[in-house]
């Protein structure tokens, strides 16, 4: 799964963490530093650094790309965010994890 750490007194996104599996292949990343709630409003992207294990990925694989989104609700309780990975694999193989989803508190 996926979470989003957020920090409303300081108006940062403080973490976008993931660890997805599929095809034989695992999946790790996170935020690569806080970004501002303005920065991200203003169409800015979270980066990731992550890394990719098994299958093509050989064993292990490093993996950048980032992550968007915009706060959702009356109270901005939720965000909903898209994000992206990519790296080289096994033989030249391009590996990357994307998706999308509605995170609100306590779960998506």
């Amino acid at each position: 799964g996926a979470s989003i750490d957020v920090d409303f007194g300081s108006q940062q996104i403080i973490d976008f963490y993931g660890a997805l599996s599929g095809n034989g292949r695992g999946y790790i990343f996170g935020a690569t530093g806080p970004t501002s709630f303005t920065s991200l409003q203003a169409g800015g992207q979270i980066g990731l650094d992550g890394t990719c294990s098994g299958g093509t990925c050989n064993e292990i694989t490093s993996l950048t790309g980032s992550a968007s989104g915009a706060f959702v609700g009356p109270n901005a309780e939720g965000l909903i965010g898209s994000f992206g990975l990519n790296g080289t694999g096994l033989n030249n193989t391009d590996v990357g994890v994307s998706g999308s989803g509605l995170f609100t508190p306590g779960g998506m």
